[in-house]
């Protein structure tokens, strides 16, 4: 009789377990720092997935990264597994879904949004091309990002300054 109660309990936390809703690949996640070691900070993301993001992630331009163990981040989840067994994250990526969250909520509330348009042939310090600056974030304008060539010119309520 208790090995019948034990199976059935085994059973329930079994059916919970896939019942749990486990983030999909392609999506921020908020995780929590673990560790700091080599230039990277490990974090875990919970549902057993650990991953490593490069300190400078953390970094606003010219500044020191600002993490520490403990801290609570929202990381882009790229893939929930390598061949190493960890999780593939960026903190780059968490930023750049969460500007242009803010840019799709401006375009809805048709506000306007500070820009900086870049161009450069300099490829010691940046890829060549067009390049803008939307809060904050760098969005490639030479057709790594998609998102804004699918929209259209009304969605850009930008006022824009050129820097040589």
């Amino acid at each position: 009789m208790a090995q019948n109660a034990s199976m059935a309990e085994f059973e329930a936390l079994l059916n919970e377990s896939f019942e749990m809703d486990t983030p999909e690949e392609g999506s921020v996640v908020k995780g929590k720092v673990i560790a700091i070691e080599a230039g990277q900070a490990i974090i875990d993301v919970g549902y057993k997935m650990e991953g490593r993001v490069d300190l400078k992630e953390f970094a606003n331009p010219g500044e020191a990264p600002q993490v520490a163990v403990g801290d609570e981040v929202e990381v882009f989840l790229r893939s929930a597994e390598n061949a190493k067994g960890e999780a593939v994250i960026s903190r780059e990526m968490a930023r750049r879904e969460e500007a242009w969250d803010r840019l799709e909520k401006a375009y809805a509330e048709e506000a306007r949004v500070g820009a900086v348009f870049l161009y450069t042939d300099n490829r010691r310090a940046m890829p060549s091309g067009k390049f803008v600056i939307i809060q904050g974030t760098l969005f490639n304008l030479n057709g790594w990002d998609k998102r804004l060539y699918s929209k259209p010119l009304s969605f850009f309520h930008l006022q824009l300054r050129c820097l040589d």
